[in-house]
């Protein structure tokens, strides 16, 4: 087989394309039960976390190290309250 051959089954071996048309659903990503799924299990962690943080906190004696899980808390709890 020759270079002709092999663009030829190349050209056959492969679907053309759909060209999207106005108002269609084919370029647009699907919503849905998996999508909610992974903003559980992400709500969940960042909950998760907090609660260790403040597990942590409360045990802790040094001030130094209840200022760090202040700041480290920070971002986790804005993530729960869905504040970026």
């Amino acid at each position: 087989m020759g270079i002709a051959g092999a663009k030829t089954r190349l050209a056959e071996g492969f679907p053309r394309a759909r060209k999207a048309e106005a108002g269609s659903n084919l370029w647009r990503p699907q919503i849905g039960g998996t999508t909610m799924i992974v903003t559980i299990l992400y709500y969940g962690m960042a909950a998760f976390i907090a609660v260790l943080l403040i597990w942590n906190f409360m045990k802790s004696r040094k001030l130094q190290d209840e200022i760090l899980y202040v700041i480290v808390l920070v971002p986790f709890v804005l993530r729960l309250l869905r504040l970026k």
